[in-house]
Protein backbone atom coordinates (compact mmCIF):
# COMPACT_ATOMS: atom_id res chain seq x y z
CA UNK A 1 0.00 0.00 0.00
CA UNK A 2 1.30 3.28 -1.03
CA UNK A 3 2.32 5.42 2.18
CA UNK A 4 1.91 9.22 2.73
CA UNK A 5 1.27 9.94 5.88
CA UNK A 6 4.82 9.12 7.01
CA UNK A 7 7.42 11.41 8.63
CA UNK A 8 10.32 12.38 11.22
CA UNK A 9 8.65 13.54 13.84
CA UNK A 10 10.15 14.99 17.40
CA UNK A 11 10.61 11.74 19.04
CA UNK A 12 11.80 9.72 15.93
CA UNK A 13 14.46 13.12 15.32
CA UNK A 14 15.49 14.10 19.07
CA UNK A 15 18.19 16.52 19.17
CA UNK A 16 19.43 16.73 15.36
CA UNK A 17 19.63 20.04 13.10
CA UNK A 18 19.06 20.74 9.69
CA UNK A 19 21.85 21.54 6.80
CA UNK A 20 19.90 23.64 4.19
CA UNK A 21 22.36 22.77 1.01
CA UNK A 22 20.43 20.47 -1.75
CA UNK A 23 23.09 18.79 -4.19
CA UNK A 24 23.66 16.50 -6.80
CA UNK A 25 25.23 13.07 -5.44
CA UNK A 26 24.95 11.18 -7.90
CA UNK A 27 28.66 9.84 -7.44
CA UNK A 28 27.61 8.07 -3.98
CA UNK A 29 25.22 6.10 -5.78
CA UNK A 30 27.21 3.05 -7.39
CA UNK A 31 28.56 2.50 -3.49
CA UNK A 32 25.12 2.16 -2.97
CA UNK A 33 23.85 -0.03 -5.43
CA UNK A 34 25.69 -3.52 -6.16
CA UNK A 35 23.83 -3.27 -9.59
CA UNK A 36 25.31 0.16 -10.39
CA UNK A 37 28.44 -0.77 -9.23
CA UNK A 38 29.03 -3.53 -11.72
CA UNK A 39 27.17 -2.71 -14.70
CA UNK A 40 28.31 -0.53 -17.92
CA UNK A 41 26.75 2.67 -17.63
CA UNK A 42 26.01 4.37 -20.59
CA UNK A 43 26.43 8.62 -21.65
CA UNK A 44 23.45 10.40 -19.40
CA UNK A 45 20.56 10.35 -21.39
CA UNK A 46 19.02 13.60 -23.21
CA UNK A 47 15.66 12.18 -23.07
CA UNK A 48 12.95 9.71 -21.60
CA UNK A 49 14.11 7.25 -24.51
CA UNK A 50 17.95 5.92 -25.50
CA UNK A 51 18.54 3.82 -28.49
CA UNK A 52 21.23 1.76 -28.33
CA UNK A 53 23.00 -0.26 -31.94
CA UNK A 54 22.95 -3.67 -31.34
CA UNK A 55 25.01 -5.88 -33.89
CA UNK A 56 22.91 -8.53 -34.97
CA UNK A 57 25.19 -10.29 -37.75
CA UNK A 58 28.56 -10.67 -37.93
CA UNK A 59 31.11 -10.52 -40.98
CA UNK A 60 31.91 -14.44 -42.39
CA UNK A 61 35.42 -14.41 -43.84
CA UNK A 62 36.43 -17.12 -46.51
CA UNK A 63 39.20 -18.99 -47.65
CA UNK A 64 39.64 -18.83 -51.34
CA UNK A 65 40.05 -21.88 -53.71
CA UNK A 66 43.44 -21.89 -56.44
CA UNK A 67 45.38 -19.11 -57.67
CA UNK A 68 42.20 -17.41 -59.64
CA UNK A 69 39.05 -18.27 -57.18
CA UNK A 70 36.08 -16.26 -56.63
CA UNK A 71 36.36 -14.27 -53.50
CA UNK A 72 32.85 -13.79 -51.44
CA UNK A 73 31.32 -11.03 -50.26
CA UNK A 74 30.16 -11.18 -46.19
CA UNK A 75 27.83 -8.18 -44.36
CA UNK A 76 27.21 -6.59 -40.74
CA UNK A 77 23.64 -6.27 -39.65
CA UNK A 78 22.81 -3.90 -36.68
CA UNK A 79 19.13 -3.74 -34.49
CA UNK A 80 18.12 -1.78 -31.74
CA UNK A 81 17.99 -1.76 -28.17
CA UNK A 82 16.61 0.94 -25.79
CA UNK A 83 17.21 2.10 -22.41
CA UNK A 84 13.48 3.75 -21.22
CA UNK A 85 14.41 6.09 -17.92
CA UNK A 86 12.29 5.55 -14.80
CA UNK A 87 11.73 8.01 -12.37
CA UNK A 88 12.54 7.07 -8.54
CA UNK A 89 11.86 10.09 -5.68
CA UNK A 90 10.71 10.19 -2.03
CA UNK A 91 9.66 12.79 0.34
CA UNK A 92 10.97 13.19 3.66
CA UNK A 93 8.74 16.08 5.30
CA UNK A 94 9.96 17.33 8.78
CA UNK A 95 7.82 19.67 11.07
CA UNK A 96 9.99 23.45 11.70
CA UNK A 97 9.73 22.77 15.63
CA UNK A 98 11.89 20.08 15.28
CA UNK A 99 14.25 21.72 13.35
CA UNK A 100 14.14 24.73 15.73
CA UNK A 101 14.17 22.60 18.76
CA UNK A 102 17.41 20.15 16.57
CA UNK A 103 21.33 20.18 17.98
CA UNK A 104 21.92 17.90 15.25
CA UNK A 105 22.85 17.88 11.16
CA UNK A 106 19.19 16.13 10.60
CA UNK A 107 19.65 16.46 6.66
CA UNK A 108 22.87 15.34 7.10
CA UNK A 109 21.83 12.09 8.33
CA UNK A 110 18.63 11.99 5.85
CA UNK A 111 20.22 12.16 2.33
CA UNK A 112 22.54 8.95 2.72
CA UNK A 113 19.59 6.70 3.97
CA UNK A 114 18.17 8.11 0.91
CA UNK A 115 20.73 7.41 -1.59
CA UNK A 116 21.16 3.80 0.44
CA UNK A 117 17.31 3.56 -0.40
CA UNK A 118 17.56 5.04 -4.25
CA UNK A 119 20.47 2.01 -4.14
CA UNK A 120 18.19 -0.82 -2.62
CA UNK A 121 15.33 -0.55 -4.85
CA UNK A 122 17.65 -0.39 -8.24
CA UNK A 123 19.34 -3.63 -6.86
CA UNK A 124 16.09 -5.29 -5.57
CA UNK A 125 14.44 -4.08 -9.52
CA UNK A 126 17.30 -4.87 -11.45
CA UNK A 127 18.46 -8.42 -9.90
CA UNK A 128 14.84 -9.75 -8.90
CA UNK A 129 12.22 -7.92 -10.86
CA UNK A 130 10.75 -6.23 -7.10
CA UNK A 131 8.68 -3.45 -8.26
CA UNK A 132 10.18 -3.07 -11.36
CA UNK A 133 8.57 -0.44 -13.92
CA UNK A 134 7.11 -2.11 -16.86
CA UNK A 135 9.73 -0.68 -19.15
CA UNK A 136 12.34 -2.44 -17.48
CA UNK A 137 13.88 -5.66 -18.56
CA UNK A 138 13.11 -9.07 -16.11
CA UNK A 139 14.87 -9.46 -13.28
CA UNK A 140 18.50 -10.99 -13.74
CA UNK A 141 17.83 -13.88 -11.38
CA UNK A 142 14.32 -14.80 -13.08
CA UNK A 143 15.54 -14.38 -15.98
CA UNK A 144 18.49 -16.57 -15.90
CA UNK A 145 16.63 -19.47 -13.90
CA UNK A 146 13.85 -18.67 -17.08
CA UNK A 147 16.51 -19.63 -19.54
CA UNK A 148 17.95 -22.76 -17.70
CA UNK A 149 21.08 -21.26 -16.92
CA UNK A 150 20.94 -22.26 -12.97
CA UNK A 151 22.47 -24.99 -10.59
CA UNK A 152 22.02 -26.24 -7.19
CA UNK A 153 25.06 -27.61 -4.55
CA UNK A 154 23.07 -30.96 -4.17
CA UNK A 155 25.24 -33.91 -3.82
CA UNK A 156 27.90 -33.07 -5.93
CA UNK A 157 29.45 -30.13 -3.21
CA UNK A 158 29.81 -26.53 -3.56
CA UNK A 159 32.98 -26.16 -5.54
CA UNK A 160 31.78 -28.66 -8.05
CA UNK A 161 28.17 -26.73 -8.11
CA UNK A 162 30.40 -23.23 -9.23
CA UNK A 163 33.29 -24.40 -10.71
CA UNK A 164 33.00 -27.88 -11.96
CA UNK A 165 32.03 -28.80 -15.82
CA UNK A 166 28.29 -28.35 -15.03
CA UNK A 167 28.60 -26.09 -12.71
CA UNK A 168 27.10 -22.48 -13.01
CA UNK A 169 29.91 -20.81 -13.99
CA UNK A 170 29.92 -23.32 -17.06
CA UNK A 171 26.68 -22.36 -17.83
CA UNK A 172 27.63 -19.24 -18.77
CA UNK A 173 31.19 -20.01 -20.15
CA UNK A 174 29.51 -22.33 -22.91
CA UNK A 175 27.35 -20.00 -24.46
CA UNK A 176 30.72 -18.28 -25.65
CA UNK A 177 30.77 -15.75 -22.37
CA UNK A 178 33.49 -15.24 -19.81
CA UNK A 179 32.22 -14.59 -16.04
CA UNK A 180 33.06 -10.93 -15.20
CA UNK A 181 31.70 -10.75 -11.54
CA UNK A 182 29.94 -12.46 -8.38
CA UNK A 183 26.92 -11.58 -6.65
CA UNK A 184 26.04 -13.36 -3.32
CA UNK A 185 23.55 -13.69 -0.62
CA UNK A 186 25.37 -12.65 3.04
CA UNK A 187 24.73 -16.35 3.91
CA UNK A 188 27.06 -17.83 0.73
CA UNK A 189 30.42 -16.45 2.68
CA UNK A 190 30.01 -19.37 5.39
CA UNK A 191 29.35 -21.76 2.49
CA UNK A 192 32.91 -20.80 0.99
CA UNK A 193 34.75 -20.51 4.00
CA UNK A 194 33.12 -23.94 4.83
CA UNK A 195 34.47 -25.94 2.10
CA UNK A 196 37.35 -28.43 2.46
CA UNK A 197 39.28 -30.15 -0.21
CA UNK A 198 40.33 -33.90 0.43
CA UNK A 199 43.44 -32.63 3.04
CA UNK A 200 41.21 -30.55 4.99
CA UNK A 201 41.92 -27.38 3.44
CA UNK A 202 39.71 -24.50 2.70
CA UNK A 203 39.06 -24.16 -1.07
CA UNK A 204 37.96 -20.68 -1.16
CA UNK A 205 40.12 -18.23 0.73
CA UNK A 206 39.66 -14.99 1.36
CA UNK A 207 42.16 -12.65 -0.20
CA UNK A 208 43.77 -9.56 0.92
CA UNK A 209 43.08 -6.56 -1.44
CA UNK A 210 46.37 -5.47 -3.32
CA UNK A 211 48.30 -7.19 -0.98
CA UNK A 212 47.35 -5.39 1.91
CA UNK A 213 46.40 -6.97 5.23
CA UNK A 214 43.48 -6.00 6.89
CA UNK A 215 41.73 -5.20 3.53
CA UNK A 216 40.39 -8.61 2.80
CA UNK A 217 38.07 -9.57 0.44
CA UNK A 218 36.04 -12.71 -1.14
CA UNK A 219 37.33 -14.02 -4.34
CA UNK A 220 35.84 -16.74 -7.04
CA UNK A 221 38.16 -17.65 -9.75
CA UNK A 222 40.57 -14.19 -9.14
CA UNK A 223 37.48 -12.42 -9.00
CA UNK A 224 36.06 -10.41 -6.06
CA UNK A 225 32.43 -11.41 -4.71
CA UNK A 226 30.24 -8.73 -4.15
CA UNK A 227 27.53 -8.91 -1.04
CA UNK A 228 24.66 -7.02 -0.95
CA UNK A 229 24.32 -5.67 2.03
CA UNK A 230 21.53 -2.93 1.71
CA UNK A 231 18.59 -5.39 2.11
CA UNK A 232 17.70 -5.68 -1.49
CA UNK A 233 19.24 -9.68 -1.95
CA UNK A 234 16.71 -12.42 -1.74
CA UNK A 235 18.50 -15.66 -0.36
CA UNK A 236 15.67 -17.56 -0.59
CA UNK A 237 15.77 -17.25 -5.13
CA UNK A 238 19.64 -17.02 -5.36
CA UNK A 239 22.66 -18.15 -3.17
CA UNK A 240 24.76 -16.49 -5.67
CA UNK A 241 24.99 -14.90 -9.50
CA UNK A 242 27.49 -15.03 -12.17
CA UNK A 243 27.60 -13.49 -15.78
CA UNK A 244 29.03 -11.04 -18.06
CA UNK A 245 28.29 -7.60 -16.29
CA UNK A 246 29.48 -5.92 -19.68
CA UNK A 247 26.59 -6.61 -21.09
CA UNK A 248 24.10 -5.31 -18.73
CA UNK A 249 23.94 -1.29 -19.18
CA UNK A 250 22.09 1.74 -17.67
CA UNK A 251 22.32 5.16 -18.12
CA UNK A 252 21.08 8.23 -16.30
CA UNK A 253 18.73 11.06 -17.13
CA UNK A 254 18.26 13.22 -14.51
CA UNK A 255 21.45 12.29 -11.24
CA UNK A 256 19.80 12.14 -7.83
CA UNK A 257 18.56 15.80 -6.95
CA UNK A 258 17.07 17.29 -3.70
CA UNK A 259 14.31 20.18 -3.40
CA UNK A 260 13.62 21.54 -0.06
CA UNK A 261 9.43 22.32 0.23
CA UNK A 262 8.06 24.62 2.53
CA UNK A 263 4.66 25.37 0.52
CA UNK A 264 3.37 22.31 -0.63
CA UNK A 265 0.51 20.29 -0.27
CA UNK A 266 1.79 16.62 0.24
CA UNK A 267 -1.87 14.11 -0.51
CA UNK A 268 -2.28 10.31 -1.35
CA UNK A 269 -3.31 8.85 -4.45
CA UNK A 270 -7.05 9.73 -3.73
CA UNK A 271 -6.21 13.41 -3.37
CA UNK A 272 -6.55 13.70 0.04
CA UNK A 273 -4.37 16.40 2.03
CA UNK A 274 -2.18 14.33 4.26
CA UNK A 275 -0.13 17.13 4.98
CA UNK A 276 -0.07 21.26 4.75
CA UNK A 277 3.71 22.28 4.65
CA UNK A 278 2.68 25.79 4.95
CA UNK A 279 -0.56 25.21 7.37
CA UNK A 280 1.29 22.74 9.75
CA UNK A 281 4.65 24.56 9.76
CA UNK A 282 6.60 21.91 7.91
CA UNK A 283 9.34 21.57 5.48
CA UNK A 284 9.52 18.42 3.39
CA UNK A 285 13.29 17.13 1.59
CA UNK A 286 11.93 15.34 -1.98
CA UNK A 287 14.39 13.40 -3.90
CA UNK A 288 14.52 12.38 -7.15
CA UNK A 289 16.33 10.67 -9.95
CA UNK A 290 15.71 9.07 -13.15
CA UNK A 291 17.39 6.26 -14.89
CA UNK A 292 17.02 3.04 -17.09
CA UNK A 293 19.02 0.11 -18.04
CA UNK A 294 19.04 -2.97 -20.77
CA UNK A 295 20.14 -6.27 -21.53
CA UNK A 296 21.36 -5.88 -25.03
CA UNK A 297 22.45 -9.07 -26.62
CA UNK A 298 24.68 -8.48 -29.44
CA UNK A 299 25.26 -11.61 -32.08
CA UNK A 300 27.96 -14.03 -30.28
CA UNK A 301 30.31 -16.05 -32.68
CA UNK A 302 29.49 -19.43 -29.81
CA UNK A 303 25.81 -19.06 -29.50
CA UNK A 304 24.66 -16.12 -32.00
CA UNK A 305 21.51 -14.44 -30.82
CA UNK A 306 19.73 -17.38 -28.05
CA UNK A 307 21.86 -16.85 -25.01
CA UNK A 308 21.79 -15.05 -21.35
CA UNK A 309 24.70 -14.00 -20.08
CA UNK A 310 23.57 -14.97 -16.21
CA UNK A 311 23.59 -18.26 -14.25
CA UNK A 312 22.24 -18.53 -10.90
CA UNK A 313 23.07 -20.77 -7.97
CA UNK A 314 19.61 -21.59 -6.46
CA UNK A 315 18.83 -22.64 -2.83
CA UNK A 316 17.69 -26.42 -2.06
CA UNK A 317 15.87 -27.86 0.28
CA UNK A 318 18.09 -31.49 1.02
CA UNK A 319 16.12 -34.33 1.97
CA UNK A 320 17.48 -36.94 4.51
CA UNK A 321 17.08 -40.44 3.23
CA UNK A 322 16.78 -42.30 6.66
CA UNK A 323 15.72 -45.84 5.32
CA UNK A 324 17.00 -48.30 2.56
CA UNK A 325 15.96 -51.87 1.12
CA UNK A 326 18.54 -54.44 0.66
CA UNK A 327 17.12 -57.01 -2.17
CA UNK A 328 19.69 -59.58 -2.98
CA UNK A 329 19.29 -63.30 -4.17
CA UNK A 330 22.29 -65.48 -2.11
CA UNK A 331 24.85 -67.25 -4.41
CA UNK A 332 23.71 -70.91 -5.63
CA UNK A 333 26.01 -72.84 -7.25
CA UNK A 334 24.88 -73.08 -10.92
CA UNK A 335 22.53 -70.19 -10.86
CA UNK A 336 23.02 -66.81 -12.92
CA UNK A 337 24.69 -63.73 -9.90
CA UNK A 338 22.07 -60.81 -10.23
CA UNK A 339 22.38 -58.12 -12.13
CA UNK A 340 20.97 -55.64 -10.97
CA UNK A 341 19.65 -53.91 -7.70
CA UNK A 342 16.27 -51.87 -6.59
CA UNK A 343 16.42 -48.47 -6.12
CA UNK A 344 14.45 -46.24 -3.83
CA UNK A 345 13.34 -43.34 -2.30
CA UNK A 346 15.95 -40.53 -3.03
CA UNK A 347 18.54 -43.30 -4.31
CA UNK A 348 19.97 -45.26 -7.22
CA UNK A 349 21.57 -48.99 -6.09
CA UNK A 350 24.07 -50.86 -8.52
CA UNK A 351 24.95 -54.22 -7.54
CA UNK A 352 28.64 -56.30 -8.48
CA UNK A 353 30.09 -59.37 -6.94
CA UNK A 354 32.99 -60.78 -6.92
CA UNK A 355 34.63 -62.64 -8.04
CA UNK A 356 32.78 -62.11 -11.63
CA UNK A 357 31.52 -65.00 -12.66
CA UNK A 358 28.94 -66.13 -15.33
CA UNK A 359 27.59 -68.47 -13.29
CA UNK A 360 28.08 -69.17 -9.62
CA UNK A 361 30.61 -72.18 -9.23
CA UNK A 362 30.41 -74.98 -6.70
CA UNK A 363 32.22 -74.12 -3.17
CA UNK A 364 32.84 -70.68 -3.43
CA UNK A 365 32.62 -67.99 -1.38
CA UNK A 366 31.13 -64.80 -3.54
CA UNK A 367 30.94 -61.20 -1.86
CA UNK A 368 28.40 -59.40 -3.28
CA UNK A 369 29.20 -55.28 -3.41
CA UNK A 370 25.54 -53.05 -2.97
CA UNK A 371 26.35 -49.18 -3.72
CA UNK A 372 23.44 -46.83 -2.79
CA UNK A 373 23.79 -43.08 -4.62
CA UNK A 374 21.67 -39.99 -3.04
CA UNK A 375 19.93 -38.45 -5.95
CA UNK A 376 20.34 -34.91 -6.19
CA UNK A 377 18.72 -33.23 -3.00
CA UNK A 378 19.12 -36.05 -1.07
CA UNK A 379 21.33 -37.00 1.27
CA UNK A 380 22.18 -40.26 3.84
CA UNK A 381 21.48 -38.87 7.46
CA UNK A 382 24.81 -38.90 9.07
CA UNK A 383 24.19 -42.10 11.56
CA UNK A 384 22.68 -43.95 8.46
CA UNK A 385 23.94 -47.81 9.05
CA UNK A 386 23.35 -51.12 9.25
CA UNK A 387 19.91 -50.33 11.45
CA UNK A 388 18.60 -48.18 8.80
CA UNK A 389 18.65 -51.19 5.89
CA UNK A 390 15.73 -53.61 5.63
CA UNK A 391 16.30 -57.24 4.30
CA UNK A 392 20.52 -57.63 5.25
CA UNK A 393 21.37 -61.48 5.21
CA UNK A 394 21.65 -62.97 8.77
CA UNK A 395 25.29 -63.72 10.07
CA UNK A 396 24.46 -65.81 13.11
CA UNK A 397 21.78 -68.35 14.01
CA UNK A 398 19.43 -71.00 11.84
CA UNK A 399 18.77 -68.28 8.87
CA UNK A 400 22.31 -67.53 8.49
CA UNK A 401 23.87 -67.15 4.87
CA UNK A 402 26.37 -64.52 5.18
CA UNK A 403 29.72 -64.03 7.17
CA UNK A 404 29.98 -60.65 7.59
CA UNK A 405 27.78 -57.49 6.65
CA UNK A 406 30.04 -53.75 6.53
CA UNK A 407 27.89 -50.50 5.76
CA UNK A 408 30.06 -47.35 4.56
CA UNK A 409 28.45 -44.18 5.06
CA UNK A 410 29.88 -41.37 2.93
CA UNK A 411 27.03 -39.25 3.08
CA UNK A 412 26.16 -38.98 -1.21
CA UNK A 413 26.54 -42.47 -1.26
CA UNK A 414 26.01 -45.84 1.39
CA UNK A 415 28.44 -49.01 0.23
CA UNK A 416 27.07 -52.36 1.75
CA UNK A 417 29.53 -55.08 1.34
CA UNK A 418 27.68 -59.05 2.02
CA UNK A 419 30.49 -61.98 2.09
CA UNK A 420 28.18 -65.10 1.71
CA UNK A 421 28.46 -68.36 2.68
CA UNK A 422 30.31 -70.61 0.41
CA UNK A 423 27.84 -72.10 -3.02
CA UNK A 424 27.25 -76.03 -2.67
CA UNK A 425 29.95 -78.65 -3.61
Amino acid sequence: MPNYDKMINRSGAEALIPESTAREIIQELPTKSIFLSLANKMPNMTTKQQKMPVMTGNVEAYFVGGDTGMKQTTQMNWGNEYIVAEELAVIVPIPEAVLDDAAYDIWGEVRPRIVEAFGRKIDGAAFFGLNKPSTWPQGIVPAAIAAGNYGSIGTKGLYLAINGENGVVAKVEEQGLPVTSYVGALQMRAKLRGTLDNNGQPIFRTAYSNGAAGSIVYELNGTPVQFPENGSWDASEALLLCGDFRLARYAIRQDITYKFLDQAVITDDEGKVILNLAQQDCVALRAVMRLGWAMPHPINPISGLEYYPFSVLKPETITTIESAQYNVTAPVKAATPQASHDSGAGYTAAISWAPADVAFAASTVYTATVVLTAEEGYLFSNDFGKADIVGLPATSGGSKTATSVNVLNEGTKVTITVKYLATGA
